[in-house]
């Protein structure tokens, strides 16, 4: 064969947390092709890409030394080959089905998430191409690719190692899936979960989960902080050819137990299942998210997916995160960027925990060893002293209300229950 197994490749390098019959597909394909003069295992390759990455000097050598370690070591480059090879080349699998990422701890110590970085970077191909085949300029590109250095920064800060934890993710990114503008980021997603219906005459908004829900007498639903209900409700959702009947989900994020019943002579659909959205992500290391960066940047991203997208049509934005649960409230002022944030969405909730909360306002899930510091921080923690802990929620917005983002439109115009 000229080669080692895939197996003996594993065993050599201790590779830990992976599963391998799915990372082995390809493994004979991979090293057919296989090259120590591969451009990605190149050292000008990585410091001509840093002209889009923007990487600190810290991390660039970090990384350049790992790829030194990786040129004299056969199994390494050939293991880095045949990452490149599955998650880029042939793009076998999508990157966050292969559920649990190699880890080369073992035999790189800290310097494996300069081994990760090389695998990411080996892809900078497709974002290029995707970013150029749409005609989105360089600016937009190298603001896209920064979230790499941002999640360097955000496990650094945290456990003080140069790695990135979120591997599927940047897989993703260096595929050319999201496109950062201004202080959101943004990815087409399907709608599937919630059918919104708008008044003919005066733009009423109201929206319903189309699959049965068990929701908690609070609104929530049931299961949210691993809470349930024993007089937890069933929603209901149908439609004929005159009304459409169902549970309506309120504004605010809670799901009401009233059954009501819209006619379709008045109604019309504003968000159908399966319609185009661009699911919202806010990069968690940029900094702030002031109100107005935030509102610039949804009203640009509707010209700007119009201009370089025009056949995809996304109807609205969505959005999923620890940041649109409504238990902030608690926490935070009505002036708050995050409130305000909030309650410009149609809101609807997650099952979901804290865990969500813990890591992007902490950098880890577990946080029985954290001692608060800033005044939110403390006050988190006094809630959770009281039993009472966040939690995701998620929401849309309608391309067509963009124009009424500061009226917390949804909120202000709802039918009385």
């Amino acid at each position: 064969m000229g080669y080692p197994s895939f197996h003996e490749v594993l065993e050599k390098l201790k590779v830990e947390k992976i599963h391998e019959e799915e990372w082995a597909e390809l493994w004979d394909h991979s090293q057919a092709c296989f090259s120590l003069d591969a451009e990605f295992l190149q050292k000008d390759f990585i410091v001509e890409q840093n002209q889009y990455l923007h990487l600190i000097d810290e991390v660039l050598e970090m990384i350049l030394t790992t790829l030194d370690h990786v040129r004299k070591d056969e199994y390494l480059a050939r293991f880095l080959f045949h990452m490149n090879y599955v998650v880029f080349v042939k793009q076998h699998k999508p990157a966050e089905t292969l559920s649990l990422w190699p880890d080369l701890h073992n035999v790189l110590g800290d310097l494996r998430g300069g081994f990760d970085a090389i695998v990411y970077i080996s892809g900078i191909g497709l974002i290029k191409e995707e970013f150029r085949k749409h005609g989105i300029e360089r600016a937009t590109l190298e603001h896209t690719l920064y979230d790499l250095m941002e999640k360097f920064y955000r496990y650094h800060n945290t456990y003080g190692i140069w790695y990135v934890d979120c591997h599927s993710w940047m897989c993703r990114v260096f595929k050319g899936v999201f496109i950062n503008i201004g202080r959101l980021q943004y990815e087409f997603k399907k709608n599937y979960s919630l059918k919104v219906f708008r008044h003919k005459k005066d733009d009423t908004t109201v929206a319903f989960f189309v699959n049965e829900q068990i929701v908690r007498k609070d609104g929530l639903i049931d299961g949210t902080n691993n809470v349930s209900d024993p007089d937890a409700f069933k929603t209901v959702f149908s439609e004929d050819d005159n009304t459409i009947t169902g549970n309506p989900v309120m504004p605010t994020g809670y799901v009401s137990n009233k059954v009501i019943i819209l006619h379709k002579e008045e109604w019309e659909i504003g968000l159908d299942v399966g319609d185009n959205v661009l699911n919202i992500h806010i990069p968690g290391g940029r900094g702030r998210m002031p109100y107005e960066d935030c509102a610039y940047s949804l009203k640009t991203a509707i010209s700007f997916y119009k201009e370089h997208y025009p056949n995809e049509h996304p109807k609205a934005f969505y959005c999923s995160s620890w940041l649109l649960g409504n238990g902030l409230e608690l926490l935070l002022k009505e002036d708050s960027n995050i409130i305000r944030f909030q309650r410009e969405f149609y809101l609807a909730p997650v099952k979901s925990d804290e865990k969500g909360t813990n890591f992007f306002m902490f950098g880890k899930y577990d946080i029985s060893d954290v001692t608060p510091k800033t005044t939110l921080e403390k006050k988190l923690f006094e809630y959770m002293d009281k039993g009472i802990y966040m939690y995701n929620g998620c929401g849309f917005i309608l391309f067509k209300d963009i124009q009424r983002y500061g009226e917390q439109y949804y909120r202000n115009r709802f039918i009385t229950l």
